[in-house]
C-alpha cells in the first residue's frame, strides 16, 4: 500500500551515493538526444552435405537511422542486471525495513489504513499520487501518536539499518542508458538458391530473392548503455526485419512475396568498449560467410 511504502522508504531516500563521486566518465545531460546511423551486412555462400549439393546465396544491406536520448542515471545496469552484491544488499535493507513496520501497534496499523483510505479516496475523486501523498503526510503530521511512533520506528535498530545501507551504497553503481523508441530504414536483398536436383540432368537454374523494402515500424533496435564508474560502454543491437522482398518463380513454385531479416542472429551483444558512447564496428564470422555491423553517432 502507498502509505506502508511512503512509510518504508522514507529513511532510504536520504541514503547518500558518495561511492559515486569517483566516476571515471561524467554523465550527459539527461534527454540529451542523438542520432545513430547502423549498417547491417549479411554475407554468406551455403552449402549443402550430402549427396547433390544445393547452393544458397545470401546478400543482405541494412541502414537504418536510430534516434536516441539519453536517461538519468541509474545505480543498477539494464543490460547486465543487478550485481549479487547489489541484490544481497538490497534485500538486507528491506528486511530491515520490514522487521520496523512489523513491530508497530495495532492502533498505529488502523491508523495508516485510515490514511491509506484517505490516498485511495483522494485518487479517486482524480488527485495525482503526488498531491494525495502530500495530503496524506499533511494528516500523518497531525496524529501526534503516529508520529511518536515513526520517531521511534527511525531511532530503533539504527546501527543495522545503517550497516544495510552502507552496504547498499557499496555496491550501487552508475549507469547511463541511451534509449530509442522508432527506428527507420531500408534493407535490400539479393539471395538465390540452386538446387541440385537428380532428376534433372545438370544444375537447377538459380531461383532469386530481391528487392528493397522499408524495416517494419516500432522497432526498438538499440540499447546502449555506459558504466560510469568503470569508464566503459556496452552496445545491444537488435536485428530489423522487413516485408515486400520478391522470390522468383522456380522450382516448382509460384513467384511470392517474402520476408527478410537482416541478420542471421536477433541480437548482439558489444563491449565493453572503452569510453563513452561513441561509433564502431563489429565482424562475426558465420556459417558460410560473414555479418557485419557497424554505426555512426552523431550529437545533435
Amino acid at each position: 500500500m502507498f502509505v506502508f511504502r511512503l512509510i518504508a522508504t522514507a529513511w532510504l531516500s536520504s541514503i547518500s551515493l558518495s561511492a559515486l563521486a569517483g566516476n571515471a566518465l561524467s554523465p550527459t545531460e539527461p534527454d540529451t538526444s542523438a542520432t545513430l546511423r547502423i549498417r547491417y551486412e549479411w554475407q554468406a555462400r551455403l552449402v549443402s552435405r550430402g549427396e547433390f549439393a544445393d547452393v544458397t546465396s545470401i546478400h543482405h544491406v541494412t541502414e537504418v537511422v536510430c534516434p536516441l536520448f539519453a536517461s538519468h542515471v541509474e545505480n543498477i545496469s539494464v543490460l547486465q542486471g543487478p550485481t549479487a552484491e547489489q541484490t544481497a544488499a538490497s534485500q538486507a535493507l528491506e528486511e530491515v525495513a520490514t522487521r520496523q513496520i512489523s513491530a508497530i501497534s495495532q492502533d498505529d496499523i488502523s491508523s495508516m489504513h485510515a490514511l491509506q483510505r484517505h490516498m485511495e479516496e483522494c485518487q479517486r475523486k482524480g488527485g495525482s499520487e503526488a498531491t494525495c501523498g502530500m495530503q496524506v503526510m499533511a494528516a500523518m503530521q497531525g496524529n501526534p501518536q503516529l508520529m511518536q511512533s515513526m520517531g521511534e520506528m527511525a531511532t530503533q535498530g539504527t546501527s543495522e539499518r545503517d550497516t544495510a545501507a552502507r552496504a547498499l551504497e557499496a555496491a550501487a553503481g552508475s549507469f547511463q542508458h541511451w534509449l530509442n523508441d522508432d527506428c527507420s530504414g531500408t534493407m535490400t536483398v539479393n539471395d538465390a538458391i540452386q538446387l541440385d536436383d537428380p532428376t534433372i540432368m545438370g544444375i537447377e537454374p538459380p531461383v532469386l530473392t530481391h528487392g528493397s523494402a522499408a524495416i517494419d515500424p516500432n522497432q526498438t533496435l538499440v540499447a546502449i548503455e555506459t558504466d560510469l564508474g568503470r569508464g566503459e560502454t556496452r552496445y545491444r543491437i537488435i536485428s530489423p526485419t522487413a516485408q515486400g522482398f520478391t522470390r522468383d518463380a522456380g522450382n516448382g513454385n509460384a513467384a511470392r512475396t517474402e520476408r527478410g531479416n537482416a541478420l542471421p542472429v536477433a541480437v548482439l551483444e558489444l563491449g565493453p568498449k572503452p569510453g563513452p558512447i561513441s561509433s564502431g564496428e563489429h565482424t562475426r564470422t558465420i556459417e558460410g560467410g560473414t555479418l557485419r555491423v557497424s554505426w555512426t553517432l552523431v550529437r545533435n
